[in-house]
């Protein structure tokens, strides 16, 4: 629980100019994380139904075309290598039968 104190300092940033100004800056920063963090779960959202579309038989190669282009950008990359790391490191975790 917050004391006096920081409960009073946090009723006065509202009530100032200074401390709305800071409040804005705060949630305008946070605006554009969450906007770009969004972006790239599109992105990867994207790439994965690609692949899969294209895996299946009825698949086209503008497709996989697409999802090729979609593994090039450096987040989407990322996410897939972290993906396929976790996937190997179960299946070396089984061992045989």
């Amino acid at each position: 629980m917050k004391s006096f104190l920081e409960f009073n300092e946090g009723i006065l940033d509202l009530l100032t100019k200074k401390g709305r100004e800071k409040d804005a800056k705060i949630k305008r920063r946070l605006a554009g994380v969450r906007k770009t963090r969004d972006q790239q779960d599109k992105d990867f959202e994207a790439w994965r139904r690609a692949s899969n579309a294209s895996a299946a038989p009825s698949g086209t190669k503008a497709q996989a075309d697409r999802a090729k282009e979609l593994a090039k950008l450096p987040h989407v990359k990322a996410r897939i290598k972290k993906m396929r790391d976790k996937y190997n490191k179960q299946s070396w975790n089984r061992g045989p039968g």
